[in-house]
């Protein structure tokens, strides 16, 4: 119940919602993000594939999430976390994790064109992004 209810602060990188749960406010790691295709239609499936590398010597748990920010149709952007994995990364390890999520309109979202940011959150810390260009 109690994970639950931090989990929003956990996506917003809460220093002692991290800590209650065994996350370090900073993971000891090297992240890489690869997102394809490079451009979308809507309706289209975005997948996104990411390479943790462990540098520290001892095990870590990690939180992961990613966050688009999303083109509105001001042309502005807003975000939405979206949470990924939760896992204990061994020391001096690498583990590869892949998603794909559709790309559609729903009644509390509409999709615009334009550059869309997808930025890799790990433990509260943003380590890495990439984009993609939507069309209508």
């Amino acid at each position: 119940i109690a994970r639950h209810a931090c989990r929003t602060l956990i996506k917003q990188g809460h220093a002692r919602a991290l800590r209650l749960f065994g996350f370090s406010q900073q993971a000891e790691i090297q992240a890489h993000l690869k997102i394809t295709p490079k451009k979308l239609h809507l309706g289209d499936r975005l997948h996104l594939e990411v390479t943790l590398q462990s540098t520290r010597d001892e095990p870590q748990s990690v939180a992961v999430d990613y966050i688009i920010h999303y083109v509105k149709q001001s042309g502005a952007a807003f975000q939405k976390v979206f949470k990924w994995k939760e896992a204990i990364l061994p020391g001096l390890s690498r583990i590869t994790l892949q998603k794909s999520q559709v790309i559609r309109d729903f009644t509390t979202r509409k999709h615009y064109p334009g550059h869309h940011i997808v930025e890799l959150q790990v433990n509260g810390d943003r380590v890495a992004k990439a984009g993609f260009d939507l069309r209508l």
